[in-house]
């Protein structure tokens, strides 16, 4: 039982992986393979990140005919989060089955009130004391162009975290 749960968060960290790279393109607009552009490269670090997710979700779901406690768990899981594993209508059928998911929207939307994320790397002030927030230079990629909404790479990470928390009650619950 417990290789299926090694076989999960493998699966996480090969998402894990995927989301680095988005961010580092994202980031730095700057491809990792030549002859690509920031762009297209974020759209198939996604595509890879969604298949990882579902993948880690799927190995579960496969070790339910032995653990049936597990099927509704998966269940309730993907349909908590719809956005990202709907049939048809969400991200990973998307970029797995209909066409790729591509970012919508490139620049600085203002997230909601209860979502506000600075992605600051090591920060040292300026002298003077004052706090310079410049989001100029936060270039990130969208679903849309409409607000207010969260990058994509933060709903991303966000997912992730729910997505490692949940094989985690999985494997508590079900030994």
């Amino acid at each position: 039982m417990s290789q299926v749960f090694d076989n999960a968060s493998a699966k996480v960290e090969e998402a894990h992986f995927f989301l680095n790279l988005m961010n580092h393109v994202e980031d730095s607009q700057t491809p990792v393979v030549q002859g690509s552009t920031a762009k297209d490269e974020y759209v198939y670090f996604l595509s890879a990140f969604l298949g990882a997710c579902y993948s880690a979700i799927e190995y579960l779901k496969g070790e339910a005919e032995a653990k049936p406690e597990l099927k509704p768990l998966v269940k309730d899981f993907k349909d908590k989060h719809k956005e990202f594993y709907a049939y048809e209508h969400g991200w990973r059928s998307k970029a797995i089955h209909y066409h790729p998911v591509v970012p919508g929207f490139e620049g600085y939307i203002p997230p909601r009130g209860d979502k506000v994320n600075f992605k600051l790397k090591k920060y040292t002030p300026p002298s003077g004391g004052q706090v310079n927030f410049d989001l100029s230079k936060g270039r990130r990629f969208y679903f849309t162009g409409e607000a207010p909404q969260s990058p994509i790479g933060n709903q991303c990470e966000e997912e992730l975290a729910q997505l490692e928390d949940f094989i985690k009650r999985c494997e508590k619950e079900i030994q």
